[in-house]
């Protein structure tokens, strides 16, 4: 028997559906192995041309046990081209048929979701001292969609995992449809940041000027979430043409919302103890001036 891995990856970033789907246009024959940090049994399924024949995970077997793998939102898998011969045929139901049934359990609760821990899209409410509710009432929205930008959409089940704290990727995505989360794990529980709806973008100008760089946040579905992948080689040719002033505004903006969030997560969990100056009066000069100012010496303070 052979045991060649062909493809391997993350199911944050290719969902079952997609690589059942690939599997089955590419008529491929081996075993597809599942594995997720929140799960004790691993998944195996094993495909003749394309189409699923039996699987297991734990006590469950044959659809059962694919169903329920449908139901993972983070793991990874990889597939091994395999002869299978002597494995029982015990699925007959045909891929396309059983991607569609688990997708429609999914979405009316049949299948239990599994990943993400302790981080759901109910947790992270509670923000701040004393106990204050964070008011998330109506998502952040951006502005239309630019489809010149667009390299591939990809669809997202309410309750999955789209971005994982910690794990690595330059992917920056914008929001076509739906509504995410972005959660962050704190020593006090997680922590909603924002909620965000269509023309938003997952990732910041990071994603494409550094690499792949280390996620600061979880990023959840709460319905179904319909996502356009950016081209980030686009991004940065038009990046680069720009002004070296110009550049310096996007990457201080970009330092000051992640300030922003690390002051919001510090005041979470009861370290934000700066307090507001009181000998310091702000220039009435600028109090009704348009004009744009850039720090050359010293700090300043923006009190809210």
């Amino acid at each position: 028997m052979s045991n060649n891995i062909v493809f391997s990856g993350s199911l944050i970033f290719l969902t079952l559906a997609d690589v059942f789907q690939l599997l089955g246009g590419n008529n491929c024959t081996g075993t597809l192995t599942l594995r997720s940090q929140y799960s004790a049994d691993k998944g195996v399924v094993h495909f003749i041309d394309g189409h699923p024949i039996n699987a297991f995970m734990g006590k469950l077997k044959g659809l059962d046990a694919v169903y329920a793998l449908f139901g993972w939102t983070d793991g990874t898998y990889d597939f091994a081209e395999s002869d299978l011969t002597g494995v029982e045929h015990v699925i007959k139901k045909s891929m396309m048929e059983i991607v569609l049934d688990a997708l429609r359990l999914v979405d009316d609760g049949g299948i239990a979701l599994v990943g993400s821990g302790p981080v759901t899209p109910e947790e992270g409410e509670e923000a701040g001292a004393g106990g204050a509710k964070a008011d998330f009432l109506q998502p952040i929205k951006g502005p239309n969609v630019d489809y010149r930008y667009v390299r591939i959409e990809e669809n997202y089940s309410a309750g999955a995992t789209i971005v994982k704290e910690g794990n690595h990727g330059k992917w920056l995505w914008v929001i076509a449809d739906g509504t995410v989360k972005i959660i962050k794990e704190t020593p006090k529980g997680a922590i909603t940041l924002a909620r965000l709806g269509e023309g938003c973008f997952i990732g910041t100008i990071r994603s494409f000027l550094y690499g792949a760089y280390e996620r600061s946040a979880t990023v959840i579905a709460e319905d179904n979430v319909q996502l356009c992948l950016l081209d980030a080689e686009a991004l940065n040719q038009e990046y680069s043409s720009l002004s070296e002033d110009f550049k310096k505004i996007l990457l201080s903006l970009d330092n000051r919302f992640r300030m922003i969030n690390i002051n919001a997560i510090q005041a979470h969990v009861g370290e934000y103890s700066r307090e507001l100056p009181q000998d310091k009066v702000v220039e009435n000069q600028f109090h009704n001036n348009t004009e744009f100012y850039i720090i050359r010496e010293g700090t300043a303070e923006i009190i809210g």
